[in-house]
């Protein structure tokens, strides 16, 4: 994973440094949701689920939803949300997509990260497409949105980690068809634009 440790992430959490944390669900997430074939009661994971603000909207769609994240703080708040919601159909695990076991192979429909697939290192990002293409059904989705490397920041300026879209391809063709790679923004905390890519995948048949 990331060089930035599980204690790093833990730490932040605790200190409320989430500049990625808007509170709001994702309007990508939203509107690919709504567009491809997924059914009330599927099967979907939220990886580096965060505080949960978007696995509780797939969990109040209807969907089975199991939500991780290495860092216990932010599974806690997690938690908190979906109670606070009286929501019994998410979980959330304190663990790593890399090395749990936790989530048995193809049994999911659908995969999501928001910020979470950009933060790992390079040389871990092909295992980590790998990983979540066991997790999925052969044909289920997966969404994942990354910061851009196309947007330009001035010295010291802080934003999330930034992919090029050949980077994004070399990483995840081994095991996805790319459905769309298209340009977009996503907004921090403060409000503040940043520009982002809007990856939808499905998973390869592994016997074709």
């Amino acid at each position: 994973m990331s060089k930035r440790t599980k204690e790093h992430w833990q730490n932040r959490y605790r200190d409320g440094d989430m500049p990625w944390d808007t509170g709001e669900v994702t309007a990508e997430l939203c509107r690919v949701v709504m567009a491809i074939d997924l059914r009330v009661g599927d099967h979907v994971l939220d990886i580096g689920c965060g505080t949960g603000t978007d696995a509780c909207w797939l969990a109040s769609s209807g969907f089975i939803t199991l939500g991780i994240d290495v860092a216990a703080n932010a599974v806690a708040l997690a938690r908190a949300k979906a109670g606070q919601a009286a929501l019994t159909n998410v979980q959330f695990l304190e663990t790593n997509i890399l090395d749990d076991q936790i989530v048995e192979p193809c049994s999911c429909n659908f995969a999501y990260d928001r910020g979470c697939f950009h933060a790992v290192d390079e040389a871990e990002r092909s295992v980590f497409a790998g990983e979540v293409a066991r997790r999925l059904h052969p044909g289920g989705h997966w969404l994942s949105i990354c910061g851009n490397a196309a947007e330009r920041r001035a010295e010291g300026e802080h934003g999330p980690p930034q992919l090029t879209a050949g980077q994004i391809v070399h990483a995840v063709e081994a095991h996805f068809d790319i459905v769309c790679l298209e340009r977009g923004f996503a907004c921090d905390a403060e409000g503040k634009e940043h520009l982002s890519w809007t990856c939808l995948m499905t998973r390869r048949d592994p016997g074709v």
